[in-house]
């Protein structure tokens, strides 16, 4: 496979539909590797030099792409360069699922070749992406290290509306009802849903996205949209590339033209991804956030085109609704060079002391209990 790095937005743009077509043929299509992503993250990065796209093309096709930043990683008293693969939300690869292992091995071979770097790192993958890079490393004769990076929420809408009611329990299903009740009886609250291509209709629903978001905690916190450098306009790129490609999902609560909570959903393939949510603080009493996750899960159910529901996070209020746990995983390979197996020795001894310690404090431990 021949390997080329781009590290322009507009030699991006030029790829825009043939990025595109790869993402949709992905078992499941990843959101993090999907156009409107990479492009928000490539053209918003900072500085503008630090990043760069690698693709692995087979008879001039595109066969797998990675977008990948340049940073270091503190060893000692020494900064060692590292390539980190992925843009945001989840770390992936872009590949043909019928030349997986092929292709993940001329990938992450040619981005070794090409940034003479000891270490190439990605920090939150799924479990599909992350075995299917262990077996490409074992067939390439590549070493490295991983440990589990939290995990998120995936929730099944297949299972109907009566299943889901099952899950949610007596105390949780009579809650949920009541506190809808007095939402709708005393706001004359109103779901809408906006699914449209329309860039200029996407960008008013973010406009009021966000404006929501920054009157809330994570405003007083600074920690919204509007309050974090260069979050909105990443995510206004991400927004109008993704209405363009009909992946765009809106899902809010509204009453007297003013919106109680929302949610930003984006689809890829089958499944619903929720990147952002958002309430107003003022109707907290009445729970709106959680009466529009209930909302957006029934419509779910009823839409034959969304099998699951990935949240990303594993936010405490989605536990009612019983979703299933994604572990990620954070996986770091260390090139063929010297500094890379020296580095790779250094973290194996390292984790070797670690389980020593452990299980020295563990057997300290049970020898007190003994005595007590």
């Amino acid at each position: 496979m021949r390997i080329d790095r781009i590290e322009t937005v507009s030699e991006l743009e030029g790829l825009e539909h043939e990025w595109q077509a790869l993402l949709d043929a992905g078992r499941p299509p990843q959101l993090s590797m999907s156009y409107p992503f990479v492009l928000a993250s490539a053209a918003t990065h900072q500085p503008a030099s630090a990043w760069s796209i690698y693709l692995a093309r087979e008879d001039g096709q595109l066969k797998a792409a990675a977008f990948g930043t340049r940073s270091s990683l503190a060893v000692g008293n020494r900064r060692i360069p590292v390539f980190q693969l992925g843009a945001d939300v989840v770390t992936e690869i872009l590949v043909d699922p019928a030349l997986q292992q092929e292709a993940l091995s001329s990938l992450i071979d040619g981005i070794m070749d090409r940034e003479k770097v000891p270490i190439v790192e990605f920090g939150r993958l799924t479990e599909p992406t992350f075995q299917a890079l262990l077996r490409s490393l074992k067939r390439s004769g590549l070493r490295s290290t991983w440990n589990h990076a939290g995990y998120g929420y995936v929730w099944d809408a297949t299972i109907g509306r009566e299943r889901m009611y099952q899950q949610l329990g007596h105390d949780r299903r009579a809650a949920i009802r009541r506190t809808g009740r007095r939402l709708f009886e005393k706001f004359q609250v109103e779901v809408q849903h906006l699914s449209s291509r329309s860039v200029p209709e996407n960008l008013a629903w973010f406009d009021r996205f966000v404006d929501l978001e920054a009157s809330g905690w994570k405003g007083e916190q600074r920690t919204s949209i509007r309050h974090r450098p260069g979050s909105e306009a990443y995510f206004r790129l991400a927004v109008a590339a993704a209405a363009r490609h009909g992946m765009m999902r809106w899902y809010a609560l509204v009453a007297g033209g003013r919106a109680l909570a929302m949610d930003m959903g984006m689809q890829t393939g089958r499944v619903l991804w929720v990147p952002k949510t958002a309430y107003d603080e003022q109707y907290s009493r009445y729970s709106p956030g959680a009466e529009l996750v209930h909302q957006l899960h029934l419509a779910c159910i009823a839409d034959p085109a969304i099998d699951r529901v990935n949240w990303i996070s594993a936010a405490p209020w989605l536990d009612p609704w019983k979703p299933d746990r994604q572990q990620y995983y954070r996986l770091r390979i260390y090139g063929r060079g010297a500094l890379g197996r020296t580095l790779y020795a250094v973290s194996r001894l390292r984790d070797a002391l670690r389980r020593h310690v452990l299980a020295r404090g563990m057997d300290l431990e049970n020898r007190e209990h003994r005595f007590q």
